[in-house]
């Protein structure tokens, strides 16, 4: 019989982590594995595409502040569904999927982390230790958060490895890159700008806004777009008027045509403050558009600066204007090669199938030597 396999998720919202979700159960082997998905707070709009997959979606009620409750309602979960082995994203499922395998006597627990923004709280960093012991395997999505997780986490460097994450490049090779453009009515040869992510601080799209106001002054005609939705929306768009900036800054909310408004921008900006290893950077990267990142977290590891993209120091709004500038007045030759040597990066280092065959390898290694323990 199939090992059932469960991912744990807090969100089924649209972000990175979450499309990362989406694309390992629709991509991981269904002759060899029974999938599910449980969502422990917030469901989604993706929660219905992992649906139309025919892979059930759990549905927890999880609210604010640490809840036994969800603990014991997961354990039940694990026997009611023959739950073999679990995949938790980030620290919040760890610890309720954790604890939940833990009470259940299950340690077929593999835990990837996307970021190390939760390691700031002591009580947090003391669960995340605790529970490492008990998992088989904790997967960082680059070497930046590997070198967190042992050095700072002090977690076990056997129990650590690094799987990169890997996008898929199909979904960027017909996009119609007019499309957009007519929907925002910016015309052709007008520079677009844009960014894509949750609206919140650590995205720091102010940073953005605050650098395009200085390119403006020398491209009178060109726009940005914000894409995702968030807390920080409202001051955003507060801070674009502040700016004398709302006729050229086009806020779009969450959007599933991803592929489509990247293939219409001239040029892609990831301003973080903090990064794993960014899922939209790499996305951007497959469509063939020069970008601009912050030199944080996994961003050094897909951008060699000045051959695949630009790198610039996180929250200088002096310097970052500076390249985009750079980029806008050679659109043709330094920004073209850019986005050239991108997309070649992504396709030999980033794609989706070789991270889930190395995701596949993990559950395989350590689940299967358990079941060959219990039958010895």
């Amino acid at each position: 019989m199939k090992p059932h396999l469960a991912h744990f998720v807090y969100s089924l919202q649209i972000g990175g982590l979450e499309e990362l979700v989406l694309n390992l159960v629709r991509k991981t082997d269904p002759d060899k594995y029974r999938l599910s998905v449980v969502v422990l707070r917030e469901d989604g709009p993706l929660s219905a595409e992992i649906e139309k997959l025919g892979i059930p979606v759990h549905r927890l009620a999880g609210g604010e502040g640490f809840s036994w409750s969800l603990v014991r309602q997961l354990r039940a979960l694990l026997r009611r569904e023959k739950i073999d082995l679990i995949h938790t994203h980030d620290l919040g499922p760890l610890i309720y999927g954790g604890l939940a395998m833990f009470l259940a006597g299950n340690r077929n627990v593999f835990h990837t982390e996307h970021s190390y923004l939760s390691q700031d709280s002591p009580r947090l960093r003391m669960f995340e230790r605790w529970l490492s012991r008990w998992a088989r395997m904790i997967i960082a999505d680059s070497a930046d958060v590997a070198r967190v997780l042992v050095e700072e986490q002090k977690i076990s460097r056997a129990k650590v490895i690094t799987i990169l994450n890997g996008i898929d490049l199909q979904r960027f090779e017909s996009a119609d890159p007019r499309a957009f453009r007519r929907e925002l009515g910016v015309d052709r040869g007008a520079l677009l700008l844009g960014t894509v992510g949750r609206l919140v601080p650590v995205k720091n799209q102010s940073l953005l806004l605050r650098a395009f106001a200085r390119l403006r002054e020398k491209e009178k005609k060109a726009h940005l777009v914000i894409v995702g939705d968030g807390p920080e929306g409202a001051a955003l768009q507060r801070e674009a008027v502040r700016l004398k900036l709302q006729r050229w800054v086009h806020f779009t909310g969450s959007r599933r045509d991803i592929p489509q408004i990247l293939a219409s921008l001239d040029l892609f900006v990831l301003p973080s403050l903090s990064e794993g290893l960014s899922l939209t950077l790499l996305e951007a990267m497959a469509a063939g558009r020069p970008v601009v990142a912050t030199r944080v977290g996994g961003n050094p590891e897909v951008i060699e600066d000045g051959h695949n993209g630009l790198l610039v120091t996180s929250d200088d709004v002096e310097e970052l204007a500076a390249a985009l500038q750079r980029l806008a007045s050679k659109r043709k030759t330094l920004a073209a090669g850019l986005a050239k040597q991108g997309r070649r990066t992504v396709a030999e280092k980033f794609s989706l199938e070789a991270m889930v065959r190395a995701y596949e390898k993990i559950y395989a290694a350590h689940y299967h030597r358990t079941v060959k323990r219990k039958s010895a």
